[in-house]
């Protein structure tokens, strides 16, 4: 790099040589010495801001820069626009030396750890030595400098976005993940945040503003904690199971597991560890409800295997659920429903109040699943018809109307010849269905409103290309059920008529309204006041309103896919 040293400088310099008795050959020689000489061991910000206005306002030189920074695509426009508004003047270095700003941006960085993010992904040790190296000021070059400050920009781009939107792209982890991520003017908001003097604020604005996410950084460090201080926990053996009175001495382990994940107080004396009391049954059947498991009170089977999850595996597992809370869209601030797909629960907030919870049955693990995205509920349908998709009709009904033609009468079904809205009804039992194959299907088949309609009394629309919604269910015993993955896509509710007297938020529409509109002869749609935004999300770790961390079932193998492509994909920077 070609510095500028106009002559009075120049001038100056060789007055000061002279004096400090300096050899030309002395080898002192750094660009960096030149500046403590003459400013007091200070840097000549304007030359330096010379020097950076040569490096980056040349697009050729931008490009090469951006090259040796190694930041992604999607940042380097950012980066570019950030200096070209500020004219190409540094950001985090002053006469002085750094800024107290640059290092408020090293103190933050080296806490990423908490959102179990990696400081090293921001070249922390490369910036200290980077640091270090103007500092010490014996052989700091403007290059170094102008390379420190470049690199400090790019560190914080890089981790404002990990914090806004994940350090990933998830639809490159899984295809069957949709991302609606946060966006943000990054190089706006960095220029914001110098001028303020709020680098570390600035970062945790980014971050999302989501009581659970709280939460789960502190299980995170807690988990972490337990590691460091303690060790893997002690594994059970696979084919053990105990049951309510046995004494064994693995009882005494049970109880520190509990202890550790917070369903039991603490270790009983020496004396009582052996029996598998009533008070360790009770704490075991609230950890299998909290974690989705069948409450009987046995540890074996699923139970064991849970208990049996190494402490590492549920570190990791809780550092990618917080990654997957960053892909998450902007937390609504009114009213929004949130599904939880592994925990088989709808939640329903008022900002970050809580204001009801109920079951939820999903699509099935072993078909399509239910997909993940954000939408707007707007209308509730009484009375539904359901018009069965044609993968429905072609796999489990065309077999059954070759057996029986009459199958449809009876299940209160209605066949059209296709599926224009008119399109004639036709008279099922006058088909030769033994002539029908999957491939040639043009039929339409209608469910009408009633007590068998496979959607029960009421479905909740957020029209979606996908076609899925919210639905009462006749099979309301399936409830009962731990794992409740049981449905072609869309989610059954526990509760729709308590659902829908809170959606419609009107007192003319009471209880007994509700329930009678869900009997009517046809259907119904009622407009919603206030729309309200819906969000099917898929979080396998959840911290409930105890405090304790709960663990879902990976009942679509989400967890699996994206732990498996996150370092491959992190290292190409995508």
């Amino acid at each position: 790099m070609k510095v500028r040293i106009n002559n009075n400088v120049f001038t100056l310099l060789l007055i000061s040589i002279t004096l400090m008795g300096i050899s030309c050959n002395s080898g002192s020689g750094s660009q960096r010495g030149m500046f403590a000489g003459l400013f007091g061991g200070g840097f000549d910000v304007e030359e330096i801001n010379l020097a950076m206005s040569d490096e980056l306002s040349d697009s050729t030189a931008m490009l090469r820069n951006l090259k040796e920074l190694e930041l992604p695509k999607d940042l380097q426009e950012s980066f570019a626009d950030f200096y070209s508004k500020r004219n190409y003047q540094t950001a985090w270095v002053e006469k002085r030396g750094l800024n107290d700003e640059a290092e408020e941006l090293l103190a933050a960085i080296e806490q990423a750890g908490q959102d179990g993010l990696n400081s090293e992904d921001y070249k922390l040790q490369y910036l200290y030595h980077l640091k270090k190296k103007v500092e010490d000021g014996k052989e700091t070059a403007v290059e170094d400098i102008t390379k420190l400050d470049k690199e400090l920009t790019a560190a914080y781009l890089k981790f404002a976005s990990h914090k806004l939107s994940g350090r990933v792209n998830p639809e490159r982890l899984d295809a069957q993940w949709r991302s609606d991520p946060r966006e943000k003017d990054l190089a706006a908001h960095l220029q914001n945040a110098l001028q303020q003097g709020n680098i570390e604020a600035s970062l945790q604005q980014l971050q999302p503003q989501d009581p659970q996410y709280d939460a789960l950084k502190q299980a995170y460090a807690k988990y972490k904690k337990l590691l460091e201080e303690k060790g893997e926990w002690p594994q059970l053996p696979a084919d053990l199971t105990i049951k309510a009175g046995d004494s064994t001495q693995y009882v005494a382990t049970l109880r520190e597991r509990l202890a550790a994940d917070g369903y039991f107080d603490s270790p009983e004396p020496d004396s009582i560890k052996q029996v598998y009391d009533s008070t360790l049954v009770k704490a075991v059947m609230l950890y299998q409800t909290k974690n989705g498991l069948e409450p009987d009170g046995v540890v074996g089977g699923k139970t064991l295997e849970m208990f049996n999850t190494t402490l590492k595996q549920r570190i990791t597992q809780i550092q990618l659920n917080l990654e997957r809370m960053r892909w998450s869209g902007e937390r609504p601030e009114g009213r929004y429903l949130l599904v939880n797909v592994p925990q088989y629960m709808l939640y329903i907030y008022e900002g970050n109040k809580k204001a009801m919870d109920m079951k939820v049955i999903v699509g099935e693990a072993y078909k399509s699943g239910t997909p993940l995205f954000n939408d707007t509920l707007e209308y509730i349908v009484f009375s539904p018809t359901w018009t069965v998709p044609n993968s429905i009709a072609t796999e489990e009904m065309l077999p059954k109307l070759k057996n029986d033609p009459s199958y449809l009468s009876k299940n209160n079904f209605k066949l059209y010849e296709g599926w224009d809205e008119d399109a004639a009804e036709l008279n099922a039992e006058s088909i030769n269905w033994n002539k029908v194959s999957a491939d040639n299907f043009p039929y339409r088949i209608v469910q009408q409103p009633g007590d068998h309609n496979a959607l029960g009394h009421i479905k909740f629309m957020f029209p979606n290309d996908l076609d899925i919604y919210l639905h009462d269910t006749p099979a309301d015993y399936l409830f009962k059920k731990a794992e409740r993955d049981f449905s072609h896509g869309c989610i059954r509710v526990e509760r729709p008529v308590d659902l829908a007297v809170y959606l419609l938020d009107d007192p003319s529409w009471t209880t007994a309204r509700v329930e009678q509109s869900m009997h009517l002869p046809e259907p119904e749609n009622v407009k919603l006041n206030e729309k309200i935004p819906v969000i099917l999300d898929y979080r396998t770790a959840w911290v409930d309103d105890d405090g304790r961390v709960t663990f879902a079932k990976d009942i679509y193998s989400h967890d699996q896919k994206q732990m498996q492509r996150f370092d491959e994909l992190l290292a190409t920077n995508q």
